[in-house]
């Protein structure tokens, strides 16, 4: 499997009540409350995310805020200091500062930020020397992040970028055109992955959960949702939290059986800066915003949030990035079960994380493979 490009761009400009949803800062919890809303305004796109990147990025701007822009972000994210990108097994992180050559970086900024990356060309110059920061990151999955940059202020550009095989590759003679019926009704082939074998399975009064393992990384894994039928999975959607579906995870439990998935391969783009207003970072986006901590001489506000990826899924591996451009202008015996059989063939939910997804790397909906 492989999966691709995922690209979220926070756009920084100069310029001068805590967030609506109390719940304690992690991928989970950022990951569920803005995919909601997201999907919720492309209800028949692919809609593919990066709580943990999206998390980093915002949380490193934080450090150059103060007062209500920083409790407002941090609400949501949590403090740079608590986001612990090192331990990630295969998964690889790194950031880069554009600075505006008319500004002037405070030092504590950038030092807060170990192992950043600073860089200042012309504003002309920028996008290309972004773009290729990212692309040699993130492999070549992801070769542009911006088209323009602003003539004053900074871009701060977070990459996250994973690769893993899979513990259990699907063989490619069994993947073939299978139906899949699409929310509206339509039904079309798509090729389909098959094997059976022992998973990490549960299945409840909503629908089917399983768990898909990396090869030699004892944590980082894929877990798919298939509703039941007649549930659409923006209903289902709504009706889940950090909390739920942690609970779900709990009852996983290896069971034989059959797993029929697509192969994937699509892109989507948005921005976000409704959505993460709405959920109370107001502040950060005025002119009241409160980043004295990152330039000398004058306050940033937020201006816009670009978010953009690319996801596709294979028989053998998974590979996945993500960039974020801030531009400032032991269990329980349990009786065995018997063999089940999961046909993914509708719109369903997944995620790519660790086991008890404390770490969500990837997060989305897929309607249309």
């Amino acid at each position: 499997m492989r999966l691709q490009a995922m690209v979220l761009a926070l756009l920084f400009s100069l310029s001068g009540p805590l967030w609506a949803e109390a719940v304690m800062p992690s991928d989970a919890s950022l990951g569920f409350a803005l995919l909601k809303r997201v999907s919720a305004e492309h209800p028949d796109s692919n809609v593919i995310i990066a709580p943990r990147n999206i998390r980093t990025a915002l949380a490193a701007v934080a450090t150059g805020a103060e007062g209500e822009t920083e409790q407002q972000i941090v609400a949501l994210t949590g403090s740079y200091q608590s986001i612990d990108n090192t331990s990630l097994g295969s998964a690889q992180s790194a950031m880069d500062i554009w600075v505006a050559p008319v500004e002037k970086l405070q030092p504590s900024f950038a030092e807060g930020l170990p192992g950043v990356h600073v860089q200042s060309t012309s504003p002309q110059a920028a996008p290309a020397a972004i773009n290729d920061f990212v692309s040699q990151h993130t492999h070549g999955m992801i070769t542009q992040v911006l088209d323009q940059a602003p003539e004053t202020g900074i871009v701060l550009t977070a990459v996250l970028y994973f690769k893993g095989t899979w513990q259990l590759p699907f063989d490619k003679n069994n993947t073939k055109p299978r139906p899949f019926h699409f929310a509206g009704g339509k039904t079309a082939d798509v090729e389909t992955m098959f094997q059976a074998n022992k998973f990490d399975y549960a299945q409840n009064d909503s629908g089917q959960i399983i768990r898909l393992p990396y090869s030699g990384n004892d944590h980082l894994v894929m877990t798919v949702f298939l509703p039941r039928q007649n549930l659409d999975i923006h209903t289902w959607l709504a009706s889940i939290d950090e909390t739920s579906w942690k609970a779900m995870l709990n009852t996983l439990q290896r069971t034989p059986g059959s797993l029929q998935v697509p192969k994937l391969k699509s892109s989507f783009s948005t921005t976000l800066s409704r959505e993460l207003q709405a959920l109370g970072m107001h502040r950060p986006f005025s002119d009241a915003a409160q980043f004295n901590g990152i330039v000398q001489g004058h306050p940033l506000k937020i201006s816009e949030i670009v978010h953009k990826t690319a996801f596709a899924m294979d028989e053998v591996s998974t590979e996945a990035s993500a960039a974020t451009s801030v531009i400032a202008v032991a269990a329980a015996i349990r009786a065995p079960r018997p063999p089940f059989s999961m046909v993914v063939d509708r719109p369903f939910f997944l995620t790519i994380g660790d086991r008890s997804n404390d770490r969500i790397l990837f997060a989305g909906l897929v309607n249309s493979p």
